[in-house]
């Protein structure tokens, strides 16, 4: 009898997700601040903006929900399917317990996202311009908030990460970096370039190894999570900005571009590979016990059904996204 090999008990995982907050949270700002500077009607820019962002990530995320509604007949899908239909998955995980389904349990990131894309930009826009500072320190401090209170009710940090407002601050940093780089461009240039892309590295990786190693440093445990959302706003200011040298050269590689263009398919798929490779094998009476070659298999399957959704259904859709175009307003 076939079995999914374990995972390996590494949580880097989640770090990538919260770096994907700060990264979204600048990008999405820095959008939505250059159409309010530019004095695009707000209508405008929010129209602009909803539709964008329907055309590439709702398609393919109700295909997903859908597909492990129909075919794989996963019973938390089945009885709570309005939950992941109104992107409240991370809501509907936490009242679970926790991580509960395999195939539907990272989806609670892309909840977490579809809300913040909803509501941000309203608040964004009709803010006044002196009091745009306040959002990303309400977005922080309302996290730090959840985070004190909320493991008080529910001692598990896991779980309690799965709340839209636990992850406000990585939100947030990232909606401050884009105010940065608008208001203050040589202060976000002092915090880029070669040096400091190389430092923002290296301060990721030396506050991994202090959470899993926390004996071989004084920081506590307890401030790992504020390290780490300083060293992804580097991280993310200077990958906007752009390395130089061998990392740029390696960053701008075909193959790395193109996987950077289907990562949200490839993120959106990789839990479901796993489970229809193994309906598979099981229905075919083979046994695989070689981890290995059961990694390799779903990583390239992976690829090839992320590939022919870009080419099939995302990119056709997105074509649709030149109606609907940022474009400068005449200032009278």
């Amino acid at each position: 009898m076939f079995k999914i090999p374990r995972y390996f008990p590494l949580e880097f995982g989640a770090y990538g997700v919260q770096l994907f907050f700060v990264l979204s949270g600048f990008l999405i700002t820095e959008i939505l601040l250059k159409q309010k500077r530019l004095q695009t009607p707000p209508g405008a820019i929010l129209k602009n903006f909803y539709v964008r962002r329907i055309l590439r990530l709702l398609p393919i995320y109700y295909l997903y929900v859908l597909c492990v509604y129909f075919f794989f007949y996963n019973s938390f899908v089945i009885d709570n399917i309005g939950w992941f239909l109104a992107h409240l998955a991370n809501i509907k995980l936490y009242m679970a317990g926790g991580m509960v389904s395999l195939p539907v349990n990272h989806l609670w990131t892309l909840s977490i996202e579809e809300q913040f894309y909803l509501l941000f930009p309203l608040v964004l826009i009709f803010a006044p311009k002196k009091a745009e500072y306040l959002i990303p320190s309400v977005f922080i401090v309302l996290a730090v908030i959840t985070r004190i209170v909320m493991y008080e009710k529910v001692p598990d940090m896991g779980r309690v990460n799965l709340l839209t407002t636990a992850q406000t601050d990585f939100l947030g940093a990232g909606v401050l970096l884009a105010m940065i780089k608008e208001k203050h461009p040589k202060i976000f240039g002092a915090l880029t370039g070669n040096a400091m892309g190389y430092v923002s590295v290296a301060m990721v990786v030396w506050v991994v190894y202090v959470f899993y190693y926390p004996k071989f440093s004084p920081v506590p445990k307890t401030g790992f999570i504020y390290l780490l959302l300083i060293a992804f706003a580097l991280l993310v200011a200077n990958t906007v900005k752009g390395f130089g040298g061998w990392a740029g050269r390696l960053l701008e590689n075909r193959q790395l571009l193109y996987l950077g263009k289907i990562s949200y398919g490839l993120y959106l798929y990789h839990k479901i590979i796993p489970l229809g490779l193994h309906i598979v094998l099981v229905k075919l009476n083979i046994t695989l016990e070689n981890v290995a070659l059961y990694y390799v298999i779903n990583l390239i399957i992976l690829l090839v059904v992320t590939h022919f959704s870009w080419v099939l259904l995302e990119s056709q859709l997105l074509k649709l996204k030149s109606r609907f175009e940022y474009r400068p307003q005449a200032v009278a």
